[in-house]
């Protein structure tokens, strides 16, 4: 199996405007990108099974890449957040009569550190960022009945 996807976007805002929280005038803020809206995503994966011992082995891996994008409307520069990849590996084995599967895997092989979410605290200065998961491993066994 071979697939792959593609996404391509153009999200200006144009003309955007805030209040002021002191006077209540609006403020124009001018053009902003929309948030969590990268202008390029790329995915795809790569799948491999043949048969082996009364049943299949498959070995996968997959990608997706997202290009860099800010993280709030307002595009504060804290909330910019640069190109990423993220890859994923699985190998199972399934019963030829699929009553049985069991596989391994790993999320995030390249322990790719990135941001989901960052948000600032009002009025004290921080900031309140989520981050997307690390590396992580595991196996599953699947019954089919």
């Amino acid at each position: 199996d071979l697939r792959l996807g593609v996404s391509s976007l153009d999200t200006t805002v144009k003309g955007l405007t805030a209040q002021n929280r002191f006077t209540g005038e609006s403020v124009p803020l001018g053009d902003r990108e929309m948030p969590l809206a990268p202008d390029l995503q790329l995915n795809g994966l790569v799948r491999y099974t043949f048969p082996v011992w009364n049943g299949r082995l498959a070995l996968q891996g997959d990608f997706t890449f997202v290009d860099d994008h800010f993280l709030d409307l307002e595009n504060n520069p804290n909330s910019f957040e640069d190109a990423f990849i993220v890859t994923n590996a699985r190998i199972s084995y399934a019963t030829e009569d699929d009553r049985y599967e069991v596989s391994v895997w790993m999320q995030n092989v390249g322990d790719e550190e990135y941001r989901t979410f960052n948000g600032p605290i009002t009025g004290n200065g921080y900031t309140l960022q989520q981050f997307g998961k690390p590396r992580w491993a595991g196996a599953t066994l699947r019954v089919n009945f």
